[in-house]
């Protein structure tokens, strides 16, 4: 059984011109590019425009390539992918990724005013906050690991501080602050008289 004309009909951005052998399709997309293309593509919709899309989207910003962008990608992934395997740490407990992020550019624009260094990483401040500007910062690999959703803080000196903290203002190892911690000490005798 011969399949039904698509001249003339329209799939996406592409308008079917004529039909061609070998099942291919001539069409002429919505930016003025004639091109062949498969009808299978064209009609399940697996090519939507001649590239044109795809190249303007990459021009759009020009950073697909940059440790920026991979980092913007990466954390919207943790919140909204729910098969990565970070996603019970992020997602998966409610973290959520601003609107104003939806995109690259504000992201970008964002990072650069805010002392982004290809050395440091994207931290949230309060690691039960969501990824948005009032609750992100750039540090280093060490601030990074103290603010991790399993750090320890303890009370020293009138404040909430992390056990590698106070053991570096201390001078005592922090496996010291653990044994008192797992012995079963009350929050505020850990550190106290140091």
């Amino acid at each position: 059984m011969a399949e039904p004309s698509l001249s003339g009909q329209t799939f996406a951005r592409l308008l079917v011109l004529e039909e061609m052998p070998g099942r291919q399709l001539l069409v002429r997309c919505e930016c003025g590019t004639e091109r062949v293309m498969l009808r299978r593509n064209v009609v399940r919709g697996r090519s939507r425009s001649c590239g044109c899309v795809r190249a303007n989207n990459n021009r759009s910003h020009g950073s697909s390539g940059t440790r920026l962008y991979r980092i913007w990608r990466l954390m919207r992934a943790r919140c909204f992918r729910g098969k990565g395997h970070d996603w019970h740490r992020y997602g998966g407990r409610g973290i959520s990724c601003s609107e104003d992020w939806a995109t690259f550019e504000p992201f970008r624009d964002w990072a650069l005013a805010h002392g982004y260094a290809d050395e440091l990483s994207i931290d949230r401040i309060n690691n039960d906050g969501n990824y948005e500007p009032s609750n992100c910062r750039w540090v280093d690999h060490r601030a990074q690991c103290l603010n991790k959703q399993n750090t320890v803080r303890i009370p020293y000196r009138g404040e909430m501080m992390t056990v590698v903290e106070v053991a570096e203002i201390t001078g005592k190892s922090p496996d010291w602050f653990y044994w008192r911690i797992r012995s079963g000490r009350p929050a505020d005798e850990i550190a106290a008289g140091l």
